[in-house]
């Protein structure tokens, strides 16, 4: 810690004493010392952040820490309840580092307030924060900051076994270019809030989700051939079952009904006319 503690002036201490305590409680920090006109907030007994009556600080910006993504998801909604602006919604922020993820809010006297996870910190992070955290990247696609993200949380050797390939795709680079081919012809939506299944056991994890596809582009058919886009749109259950190792993806299997993904978006259509 380079600082010990610090105060914050607030207009009203009472409203900001509650806001506060819904906020950082998801975090672990509990206020902990009440005296007259001063308050402070504490992790196992230790106060670090006090309020107090006073004039309003130009340009400040706090941070708090969280020990896991799903703890700045909490603290954030819990903010936003108690009646905070949204800043920035929960999210990786790959301007600072890859895996650096956060939340930011104003709080009832317009202060900056970030909520941050920074797993490198951490001597265990969860496969199952790394999952959350890879799909926002995905489904932000490859013109977003967020796609070095995805990328980097899979190893260079990675193997991608997909529904109806025979072999699977092995390598970053070829992974990488799948991806991009696919979200050029696809309007892509992972329905993670909530996911319809999410655990981990071990180096392994497992996510279902609702998916809606959308063909918007043409892409490669069976027999090489480019397949005009149908403009039609699936909805069905996607499933990943994942092989971690220190943090990168090393195998990835992915599960849906190509059949009935097919029949959706009218490519069986397509494969009878021609």
């Amino acid at each position: 810690m380079i600082i010990d503690h610090i105060y914050l002036p607030v207009s009203d201490l009472n409203r900001s004493s509650e806001f506060f305590r819904k906020l950082l409680e998801p975090l672990g920090i509990d206020m902990a010392y009440k005296f007259e006109g001063v308050l402070g907030f504490a992790i196992n007994g230790e106060p670090g952040f006090w309020l107090k009556n006073g004039e309003i600080a130009k340009d400040l910006y706090v941070a708090f820490p969280a020990k896991s993504a799903d703890a700045v998801r909490t603290s954030y909604k819990a903010a936003i309840d108690a009646g905070a602006t949204s800043k920035k919604e929960p999210s990786l922020r790959p301007e600072w580092r890859a895996d650096y993820f956060a939340a930011n809010i104003c709080d009832p006297d317009g202060y900056n307030i970030e909520i941050a996870y920074k797993p490198w910190l951490y001597k265990s992070v969860s496969n199952v924060d790394l999952v959350r955290n890879i799909d926002i990247a995905y489904q932000a696609g490859p013109d977003n900051p967020l796609w070095e993200s995805f990328l980097s949380t899979h190893s260079e050797d990675v193997k991608v076994l997909w529904p109806g390939r025979p072999q699977p795709t092995v390598g970053l680079h070829k992974h990488d270019v799948d991806c991009r081919e696919f979200l050029a012809a696809f309007d892509n939506r992972l329905a993670t809030n909530p996911y319809k299944i999410l655990f981990g056991e071990g180096e392994y994890t497992c996510s279902v989700v609702d998916w809606t596809v959308t063909m918007k582009g043409p892409t490669p058919g069976a027999d090489g051939k480019m397949v005009p886009p149908t403009g039609k749109t699936a909805r069905l259950e996607l499933c990943f079952v994942t092989t971690w190792k220190d943090g990168k993806i090393l195998e990835e299997r992915i599960f849906y009904d190509a059949g009935e993904l097919m029949r959706q978006l009218g490519l069986f259509e397509e494969k009878r006319a021609s």
